[in-house]
């Protein structure tokens, strides 16, 4: 992708290194922050079933993807690394989220 501008609560497939395929990753770092840097801070979103994890947000149908937030897997997200936007969550799921992080940080 040429010239990309990270927003909080939009999910990107990305290819990290060390993975074989693209994955797709939830923005969850500030705008201020994203803006500044150019670069985000993201979790991964998987589809196994991980509801017996505290810190696994499950994405309700009618999203922008399925499967599971995982709150406690956090990576630095490079423009260089994205492949396409998948879209964004919705504000109550980002709720979610924003409860699965400060759990995963201890925070709460």
């Amino acid at each position: 992708m040429s010239t990309i501008s990270f927003i909080r609560g939009q999910v990107y497939f990305a290819m990290l290194p060390g993975l074989e395929s693209e994955k797709p990753y939830l923005i969850v770092s500030n705008n201020a922050r994203n803006g500044a840097l150019g670069t985000s801070l993201a979790v991964r979103i998987t589809t196994s079933d991980k509801q017996h994890v505290r810190t696994a947000i499950r994405i309700p149908d009618g999203e922008c993807c399925v499967g599971y937030v995982l709150c406690d897997d956090i990576e630095p997200l490079y423009p260089e690394d994205v492949h396409r936007l998948a879209g964004a969550l919705s504000p109550s799921v980002m709720l979610k989220v924003a409860d699965g992080l400060r759990a995963a940080l201890a925070l709460s």
